[in-house]
């Protein structure tokens, strides 16, 4: 008999999914007061991703000096976040905001640092725990936001524990579709247990509706079909009652409605003589959030095509923004659009390896995983991730990035894992029966 040596448990495994779940429930609280160090305000939000870094920079040592075997994390965070860090350092150098740019800068680190820490973790707590996690995650806020629709206080759009309505509602898209793939794919096995998370996603898909962002109802919808369709056809019949049932919910048959109306079409040339009151009778115009991004990033090109190659420094494209839109707000307005702020910010270098990240996230899974309902899952709440953020400024979102790439990562952590202890169990059986002749 010859004893194999067990796998040790690495360090602070019981730090990773109490961190993601409290996450999603802190944004008011991070926002309460702000900490000056010389010319750079922070959040204690701040304080958080700095625990996620440091704790990624322990994994990173215990990984090259203790437990080399998990080498292999650190080569697939570096091989998805590297170009991409690098291209934002390069950007953050030229920038005529360097406070901002530094803090930026450090929110891609701290993605950069969950992505090593859900590969790096994924196998010791695996997909079940997973699941508890994620469904945890969103109790609060979902609590937060059946208090809010009760006393009537969403403002008309419902935005619970998050500071922004838009923020609740990207994170209700990952976890809606992340819930949804693990009910499908049986991670949890318990009865009650399963049904308790059918409940958060009926929950889930109501508050949904009553953030009022659109683009987050339908790359929800876009998912939760697709995916339906590849693996269980038969749900497809309950989504189809959805849509009626949604035009039931306050404020969202206006928000479908003005999609699909649209606004009076006005010229820009129109709206800047309104802004600057060179029209009587024209106090107040009401543009449609589309046309309003439309002219934004119309504005913004002639400058982009100046400095394609490397843009104008990270984080300049706020700050910037009024001098080449003048229906911006006196702080600057956000691009809305993570493609054109990345080539604004960044050129060509930071445009192309943004959209760099996203193809690593799908195709590193496709060639690592062969379970056919995890590379289905990644490349859909990707391709979804990636067509929202041609509507909104989808890297400011914190908590939105963390958990995808924390479902992802840790999804194909658990996998690769799974897969090289079952190979090795084929390939040696012996050592493992201890029937050594």
């Amino acid at each position: 008999m010859i004893a194999v040596p067990q796998r040790r448990t690495p360090p602070f495994v019981t730090l990773v999914l109490p961190m993601l779940i409290a996450r999603p429930s802190l944004d008011h609280l991070f926002g309460l007061g702000r900490i000056k160090v010389g010319p750079i305000s922070l959040t204690p939000g701040f304080l958080f991703n700095a625990a996620f870094v440091a704790l990624a920079s322990l994994v990173m040592l215990h990984a090259f000096l203790v437990d080399r075997r998990s080498q292999m994390a650190l080569r697939t965070a570096a091989t998805i976040w590297a170009p991409f860090l690098f291209a934002a350092l390069v950007a953050a150098a030229h920038t005529p905001a360097p406070s901002e740019a530094m803090q930026a800068l450090f929110n891609y680190l701290t993605f950069a640092a969950v992505s090593l820490l859900a590969l790096y973790y994924a196998p010791y707590f695996g997909r079940q725990n997973l699941t508890f996690g994620v469904a945890l995650s969103g109790v609060i806020p979902l609590a937060t936001g059946l208090i809010q629709t009760a006393l009537g206080d969403t403002n008309g759009r419902l935005e619970a524990s998050f500071t922004h309505p838009n923020i609740l509602a990207f994170y209700l898209m990952i976890y809606i579709c992340f819930l949804y793939h693990a009910q499908i794919s049986a991670y949890v096995r318990g009865g009650w247990q399963r049904n308790a998370i059918w409940v958060l996603l009926v929950i889930a898909g109501v508050e949904l509706l009553l953030t009022g962002t659109r683009s987050a109802f339908g790359a929800t919808a876009l998912f939760l079909v697709v995916y339906s369709i590849f693996r269980r056809p038969l749900y497809l019949i309950p989504l189809l009652l959805v849509p009626p049932l949604a035009m039931l919910v306050p404020g969202v048959m206006a928000r479908v409605m003005d999609a699909a109306n649209g606004a009076p079409e006005m010229s820009y040339a129109y709206l800047v003589s309104v802004a600057h009151g060179d029209i009587d009778g024209s106090d107040f115009v009401e543009v449609d959030s589309g046309t309003w991004r439309r002219y934004l990033w119309q504005a913004a090109w002639p400058w982009i095509e100046r400095k394609i190659g490397f843009g104008y420094g990270l984080a300049s494209f706020t700050p910037t923004s009024n001098q080449f839109f003048e229906l911006a707000n006196k702080a600057g307005s956000g691009a809305h659009n993570v493609y054109v702020q990345t080539v604004f910010e960044g050129g060509l270098l930071l445009l192309f390896s943004f959209v760099y990240v996203l193809l690593a996230l799908i195709i590193i899974p496709f060639f690592r995983i062969t379970y056919p309902g995890e590379r289905l899952f990644i490349m859909l709440i990707v391709i979804c991730y990636g067509v929202v953020s041609a509507s909104d400024n989808m890297l400011g979102y914190l908590v939105v990035n963390i958990m995808l790439v924390f479902v992802v990562c840790a999804l194909m952590g658990t996998f690769q894992h799974t897969s090289r202890r079952t190979m090795v169990e084929h390939r040696r059986p012996q050592l493992l029966l201890g029937d050594i002749r």
